[in-house]
């Protein structure tokens, strides 16, 4: 990765774990224990479905996509995606 495309997404990753941080000191003073952990379940478990279901198709996105820009069939190849998502 380019320095200047590193520094042009630095604030945005800096806000990102900011607003994280933020949440997750919120949540633990707003929920009780028992509250949290069933948020905390929810969200790992929302997290791994997403791997389980969209990870495959991520990579097959970036796999193919240099040969489809060459190809000059992106439109085909983003209508596979879309397929199958």
């Amino acid at each position: 990765m380019s320095t200047a495309r590193f520094l042009s997404l630095a604030p945005l990753q800096i806000a990102q774990a900011l607003i994280g941080f933020g949440a997750i000191a919120a949540f633990t003073r707003l929920m009780s224990a028992e509250d949290f952990g069933r948020y905390a379940l929810a969200l790992s478990i929302s997290m791994a479905a997403h791997t389980l279901a969209f990870t495959w198709a991520e990579a097959a996105a970036f796999r193919f996509f240099a040969a489809a820009r060459a190809e000059k069939r992106l439109a085909d190849h983003f209508a596979t995606l879309l397929a199958l998502a």
